[in-house]
């Protein structure tokens, strides 16, 4: 029987909570400035890919509670979409990945939508007035589904009209845990409100992923 890692992460968190009995949750909406490099080939055999760098905003979710005097855990669910990469195959093995490959030369576009959910522990190393400074590792439960597509010019005969068209050829996906690290300059606000200023770093196979985050976060 297999254990869904989403669970794992999400039971984690609740047991650290009640045994840490928190004395404040945090819900908070979270913005990231992402810098994406590498690319990533999947299961389709002999692909040659562009190796790229990709900036992007996204926007997270985090909930967060306190554990102890000086500790906090916190989850949040990120999106990671529409990270374009080219490549190409020298196989069949890209359309139908079977054990009789032949010789095909095919240049493709990949799309890729990575959904992230991340457990965090960070521990308080300074406080100055208002402001908390932690750092602390992160685990991240990764799941990664990738459309190929090859990209063909189109029209009607006799026409001298064209247009580029790209037409689907597979999908490939794949589960992943990876450990990173976080660090967070917290600022308090008011009794409730506190505003977040983190970096986070996560390593997806074949990728890096540096973030720089801004969160508001209202304590309940």
């Amino acid at each position: 029987m297999k254990t869904n890692p989403k669970v794992l992460i999400l039971t984690s968190l609740l047991a650290a909570s009640a045994y840490g009995n928190p004395k404040d949750w945090h819900l908070g909406a979270e913005m990231s400035y992402a810098q994406i490099s590498g690319t990533r080939a999947y299961e389709a055999s002999n692909n040659f890919n562009a190796t790229r760098t990709k900036d992007m905003l996204v926007p997270s979710l985090k909930l967060s509670a306190k554990i102890g005097d000086n500790g906090e855990a916190s989850i949040r669910y990120t999106v990671f979409d529409d990270i374009d990469s080219y490549g190409v195959s020298s196989d069949t093995d890209i359309f139908d990945k079977s054990e009789f490959a032949g010789q095909a030369i095919t240049e493709y576009v990949m799309s890729e939508e990575i959904e992230d959910i991340t457990f965090t522990y960070l521990y308080e190393i300074n406080r100055i007035r208002d402001v908390r400074l932690s750092v602390g590792p992160n685990f991240s439960f990764l799941e990664s589904k990738a459309d190929f597509y090859y990209e063909r010019l189109e029209g009607e005969i006799g026409s001298d009209v064209f247009e580029t068209v790209y037409r689907y050829i597979r999908s490939f996906s794949s589960s992943d845990v990876v450990i990173g690290a976080e660090a967070n300059a917290a600022i308090q606000l008011s009794d409730r409100a506190r505003f977040d200023l983190a970096y986070r770093f996560l390593n997806p196979p074949d990728r890096d992923i540096h973030m720089l985050s801004l969160s508001l976060n209202y304590g309940y």
